[in-house]
C-alpha cells in the first residue's frame, strides 16, 4: 500500500543511499542491502576520506560541537586550528518570501502524521546504515564519536511526541497554582 505524503519527497530524505554511492562498505550483508534497497542506486568507489557530521554538531551548545573545528582541521591537516563552531542558527533567521512562508506547515499537526511516520522510519534506517555500516569503514571520520550516534539516534524519535510532552508539562505547570506551603 502507497502512502500518501501529500507531494512531500520522503524519498531525499534517504540520504544513506547517496552515501553509499561512496562505495564505503562492502555491500554483501543481505540487512545492509535491503536498507539500500538492494543497491538500486550505482556505486562509485572513491578512494577519498569523508568527514561525516550532523547539524546538531554545529550549534555551540550542544556538547557534540566541542571538538568539531579541531578534529576537522586535523582531518584536513591544516597546520593551524579552524575557529571555534559559531553560534548560526539558520532557524533563528527571518524567512524573506512572505508569500512562501505562507506554505509552511506545522509537521506536528495530525493531518501530517502519516508524512511524519515516513520521515521517522527512514531516519531510523537511516541512522542504523550510517552506525552498523558506513561508520566501520576506515576511511569515514566522524567528530566526538558517541555525541554524533546520540544525534543520528533521534533521527528515529519522533520530535511531535516530545514537543507534545513538553506542551502537556508546560500546561501542568502553568495550571498548577504555586501554593505557598510555609
Amino acid at each position: 500500500a502507497r502512502i500518501r505524503t501529500e507531494n512531500v519527497c520522503t524519498d531525499r530524505a534517504n540520504f544513506h543511499h547517496q552515501l553509499s554511492r561512496f562505495g564505503k562498505t562492502p555491500m554483501i550483508d543481505d540487512r545492509e542491502r535491503e536498507m539500500l534497497r538492494d543497491g538500486v542506486m550505482g556505486v562509485v568507489p572513491t578512494k577519498s576520506r569523508i568527514f561525516l557530521a550532523e547539524l546538531g554538531q554545529f550549534i555551540p551548545e550542544n556538547k557534540a560541537s566541542e571538538h568539531v573545528a579541531e578534529d576537522l582541521s586535523s582531518f584536513l591537516g591544516l597546520e593551524h586550528q579552524l575557529p571555534a563552531i559559531q553560534d548560526l542558527h539558520t532557524h533563528k533567521r527571518s524567512y524573506p518570501d512572505e508569500e512562501g512562508k505562507a506554505n509552511f506547515i506545522d509537521i506536528c499537526d495530525p493531518e501530517h502524521a502519516e508524512v511524519r511516520k515516513v520521515l521517522v522510519d527512514v531516519g531510523k534506517e537511516a541512522a542504523a546504515w550510517i552506525r552498523d555500516y558506513f561508520l566501520k569503514s576506515p576511511d569515514v571520520y566522524v567528530s566526538s564519536r558517541d555525541e554524533f550516534l546520540n544525534l543520528i539516534d533521534k533521527w528515529g524519535q519522533d520530535p511531535c511526541e516530545e514537543r507534545s510532552s513538553e506542551r502537556g508539562r508546560n500546561l501542568v505547570e502553568d495550571w498548577v497554582p504555586d501554593w505557598d506551603y510555609e
